[in-house]
């Protein structure tokens, strides 16, 4: 069976990327799902280890009030990211990740399956709302403790 990252392009990944993950649950918040989303690069230790924010398809229900630490994305700006479905980016949801086969699927000596890259614009916007949430004390770290370790104090 062909797996969705087995055609595209590895390399280390950077800031700015998205890549497939198999991004932490809340319930497991140490050890990798069982199902892979795409998450956006915030930042990097080297080939090690990566910082990613979490999106999600499942979108929120019109009744839904919006957070202020989202970004809907359509699916035309979707598709022009390497994805095919519109998407939010939850910029509260950080998870702190070594660059492994467990969490990154396809993941090979440090370089990972690259889905597409955020434009500057959007990259701007991911980091205010970041930073929103951090200021606002919504800020959700996961991941295994000994990664986490390794960034510190990340966001100025």
């Amino acid at each position: 069976m062909t797996k969705r990252y087995d055609s595209m392009a590895s390399r280390a990944p950077k800031v700015g990327d998205f890549v497939w993950c198999n991004f932490p649950f809340r319930e497991k918040p140490q050890h990798p799902a069982e199902a892979m989303h795409a998450v956006y690069i915030l930042a990097t230790k080297g080939d090690t280890a990566v910082a990613a924010i979490y999106t999600t398809t499942a979108l929120p229900k019109p009744t839904q009030p919006k957070s202020p630490y989202t970004i809907a994305i359509s699916e035309d700006a979707s598709r022009k990211m390497g994805m095919t479905r519109p998407f939010t980016i939850d910029s509260s949801r950080v998870a702190f990740l070594p660059i492994n086969e467990a969490f990154f699927p396809g993941a090979d000596n440090g370089k990972v399956p690259i889905i597409g890259q955020a434009d500057d614009r959007l990259q701007r916007a991911i980091e205010s709302r970041l930073e929103a949430a951090v200021h606002g004390n919504h800020l959700e770290t996961l991941g295994p403790r000994q990664v986490r370790s390794l960034f510190m104090r990340p966001f100025g």
